[in-house]
């Protein structure tokens, strides 16, 4: 799934850049359909990339950084209304945020005292403060 994440990731920074150069319209019509590429990502992502089951950290990153970018956005689309709950997306990255620091805790404990952290433990640690920026933006 590395080519759907980089494709999904290029997606959500083409989507912030376009907002630099394509403020948000006066018109509900305008924002909605500013707001459709985002919502199409949430709502509508192919359900084999969206299998929860096997908690792919990659995976749950983007959904995290998806969600937060939602809410970071959010104040800027006044028109278009509630497309978007803030009470759905805070608790989507709040439960991201617990599953992957408890994955992450789970790594830890498995390492000795003066073993020091693989690779892969310091990849999830870098993944985790990800998700903690985005839990930050989300509680905002």
């Amino acid at each position: 799934t590395t080519s759907e994440h980089a494709s999904l990731h290029n997606g959500l920074v083409n989507f912030t850049q376009n907002l630099r150069n394509f403020p948000p319209g006066p018109t509900a019509v305008e924002q909605f359909k500013l707001l459709y590429p985002l919502r199409g990502w949430l709502f509508w992502m192919p359900t084999s990339f969206m299998d929860m089951d096997r908690k792919d950290v990659n995976t749950l990153l983007c959904f995290a950084l998806f969600n937060a970018t939602v809410l970071a956005v959010k104040p800027f689309f006044t028109e278009a209304g509630n497309v978007f709950f803030k009470e759905t997306q805070t608790r989507a990255v709040a439960e991201i945020e617990g599953y992957l620091g408890g994955l992450l805790a789970r790594e830890m404990e498995g390492l000795g005292c003066e073993e020091t952290p693989n690779l892969k433990t310091e990849r999830l640690r870098g993944i985790v403060e990800c998700v903690g920026q985005a839990a930050k933006i989300a509680v905002m």
